[in-house]
């Protein structure tokens, strides 16, 4: 704790993508701490606006904008020292269908906020949130987009030169509460009096709840000292078909959607060799 404190103590900062759901109990965590100022760059006007109502705080900044626009990043970024980096389109069936989009917002637009960051010489961590679905070699076209947003954010520290910045990732599992969640899903089918949907009984899953998701990014950004990939360790592994039972005992199998895969993983083999168990962190050096 005191090395958050230590971190976060009068610190402006960015997150992408902030107006979602894992943003919002990011800026919530991170309003415990003494941060001069948070500002909250998103292309969902509603969602910002309503992130206005909900959080009333001096400190907030809401800064209407999109990834794929750099010059609106790099205003953004003008005098931050951390920066989260969160925007993304996240779901896997709306990716397969729409790989162009998902290539300029997820990759494109990930190197413009590294490229905004390498331009203002004062940012001291830049956080990119990356996904189990990007681990070893992936299915789907969201978990390749992370799978190379993880690869652009490792090698830009090649590029920074004399700059203070620590370049660095964050791997969640699938988050409790987030919106467009399975959880989501479920609790419209119940009030709905529909069966669960299930996609294949034996589909796996780590989970982590929301607010523990945004625990972690803050406690692992301030243990990013060096280039890393930063996974944590307190995550159960769910049977989707179980986690459905317990809510309702009437299940549909449905079956896998394009890109599912059956099982994810946290880390590769290879990962597992060369990673550091340091205070519930899986800590990758790179």
């Amino acid at each position: 704790m005191k090395r958050m404190h230590k971190l976060y103590r009068d610190k402006v900062c960015l997150i992408t993508g902030g107006a979602g759901s894992l943003g919002k109990a990011l800026i919530k965590e991170l309003l415990k701490f003494p941060v001069k100022a948070i500002r909250v760059l998103d292309s969902d006007e509603n969602g910002l606006f309503n992130l206005k109502l909900e959080i009333n705080d001096k400190r907030m900044r809401f800064l209407l904008g999109n990834v794929c626009d750099l010059d609106r990043l790099r205003r953004a970024v003008e005098n931050v020292q951390i920066v989260w980096h969160l925007s993304a389109i996240k779901h896997v069936e709306i990716g397969e269908l729409n790989p162009f989009e998902v290539l300029k917002v997820n990759i494109i637009g990930t190197q413009n906020v590294i490229e905004a960051v390498l331009d203002e010489k004062h940012v001291e961590r830049s956080i990119f949130i990356s996904s189990d679905k990007s681990v070893g070699s992936p299915t789907n076209i969201y978990g390749a987009s992370k799978y190379f947003g993880e690869r652009l954010t490792l090698t830009a520290n090649n590029y920074k030169g004399d700059r203070p910045t620590v370049f660095g990732c964050i791997r969640l599992p699938n988050l409790k509460g987030s919106r467009g969640s399975v959880y989501e899903i479920w609790e419209k089918q119940l009030k709905e009096g529909r069966p669960l949907s299930v996609t294949d009984e034996r589909m796996e899953r780590y989970f982590m709840d929301l607010d523990e998701g945004a625990t972690f990014i803050l406690k692992a950004t301030a243990f990013m000292d060096k280039p890393a990939i930063i996974v944590p360790t307190n995550v159960k592994k769910y049977k989707i078909i179980d986690l459905a039972k317990e809510l309702s005992d009437k299940i549909e199998i449905v079956g896998a959607r394009p890109g599912e895969r059956i099982k994810e993983r946290l880390l590769t083999p290879e990962e597992r060799t060369i990673a550091k168990r340091v205070r519930g962190m899986w800590i990758i050096e790179r």
